[in-house]
């Protein structure tokens, strides 16, 4: 069995074990975002002259990032994210589910294991309480970042990073994007920024 069918039959193995397993799924407060209830973000203008953005929306469905400067769209981008992001949002260490609701960029890491990184404030308190009561905990290191600067696990075949991203969801549960696109992010974007991510 070469690499990348093992690759994706462990990923299978994986979500297979956690359909099984199934928990009261954790409710998200949406209503303190923008932009999730316009989730193809139709009917909104475009702004590609701006400096900063003061607001990140991830539509998970779409697989899209956008860069926001007021009620404009500065940029947009092609996500990957975890294996398990459509079953909902993240709620364990491990379950390769991306984070759903408001965040804030916490710091920006230049030196990261892949290529520049945005740390999410994934988890906060009801995060955190959640994992707790289920006996588990919520995970952590919830990035949007570029490729990996070396193999450090399991999910990174060299094909999904040259041939196949952003079509497969290949991280652990973050988001990412090309090299290039993660440069342009960095600089648009401040410390504090928020960050709505958005259901399926």
């Amino acid at each position: 069995m070469n690499k990348a069918v093992k690759f994706y039959v462990n990923i299978i193995c994986i979500l297979g074990l956690q359909s099984a397993t199934v928990f009261a799924q954790k409710s998200i407060d949406f209503s303190v975002t923008k932009y999730c209830q316009n989730k193809e973000m139709k009917q909104i203008q475009t702004n590609p002259l701006a400096l900063t953005a003061d607001r990140i929306v991830v539509q998970k469905k779409y697989k899209k990032l956008y860069l926001m400067s007021g009620e404009s769209i500065i940029k947009s981008y092609q996500i990957a994210m975890g294996p398990g992001s459509n079953l909902g949002p993240k709620e364990f260490e491990g379950d390769l589910k991306t984070p759903e609701g408001l965040y804030k960029i916490e710091f920006k890491n230049p030196k990261s294991n892949y290529y520049m990184a945005l740390k999410i404030s994934y988890p906060n308190k009801k995060d955190i309480a959640y994992a707790a009561n289920q006996d588990k905990t919520a995970g952590s290191f919830i990035m949007i970042h570029g490729f990996p600067t070396k193999e450090i696990d399991g999910l990174i075949p060299q094909m999904v990073k040259n041939k196949l991203h952003p079509l497969v969801n290949w991280t652990q549960g973050c988001i990412a994007v090309t090299d290039h696109e993660i440069e342009d992010i960095y600089s648009y974007v401040r410390v504090e920024t928020d960050i709505e991510i958005c259901p399926n």
